[in-house]
């Protein structure tokens, strides 16, 4: 059997229907089955998708509505088995989150590439880098961790000034994505201090391009 788990919903939740959180409309008991196909583990009337992070399932009888389950404050409910909660007890070593990568066996720091988080320039993160550090910062509260110390670095090319500023600006855009997972998060531009690497060649300015972390209990 493949991961996708058919479960056909009937019209037992269908009394009801949530619209934005707290208001319900009654509707009139459903008369048909509807099949809601869906890649994860189904319990009735809940929905816990691949991350461990579970959604409300309602089903009126004539469409179906599914949105996230979140704690009083906002935050996602998501289960101590997620995926990455999981990586942590199988990969010995350093732990790697997509672009967010270990640089130490005790899991005390870890990096990400600029180039692969930002466009040149800039200090929005990319879509497929914001899941990857969602996906991190999901894993550090689930683990306990309560605060992260986030260090931006660029490369030599721009001026001093530039680079500290744009790499302060990139900081503070992680650590905003930290806060969400309630993470006391704390930024600093460090511009082109401490290389990694040399700034003559495209390869060791590229490595020198980066956002490092330090995730605190």
């Amino acid at each position: 059997m493949n991961n996708a788990l058919t479960r056909t919903l009937t019209g037992a939740f269908g009394a009801a229907a949530l619209v934005a959180g707290a208001f319900f409309a009654t509707a009139a008991p459903a008369t048909a089955q509807q099949t809601v196909v869906i890649s994860g583990t189904v319990q009735p009337g809940l929905w816990v998708d691949p991350d461990g992070c579970e959604h409300w399932v309602f089903d009126t009888g004539v469409e179906g509505f599914i949105t996230p389950k979140l704690t009083r404050d906002g935050r996602p409910v998501c289960s101590e088995t997620s995926t990455a909660a999981a990586t942590a007890g199988e990969v010995p070593g350093p732990l790697t989150f997509g672009i967010v990568r270990g640089l130490a066996a005790q899991n005390d720091r870890f990096a990400l590439s600029a180039d692969a988080t930002f466009d040149v320039d800039s200090a929005v993160v990319k879509p497929a880098a914001f899941r990857d550090l969602e996906r991190f910062f999901r894993f550090l509260d689930q683990e306990g961790f309560r605060s992260v110390l986030v260090e931006g670095y660029t490369d030599s090319t721009s001026s001093e000034d530039y680079n500290l500023q744009l790499s302060l600006r990139r900081a503070l855009a992680v650590a905003a994505i930290a806060e969400r997972y309630g993470l006391e998060a704390r930024a600093v531009g460090k511009g082109e201090s401490s290389p990694r690497a040399d700034n003559v060649t495209e390869q060791g300015r590229a490595a020198n391009r980066r956002v490092e972390l330090r995730p605190r209990r």
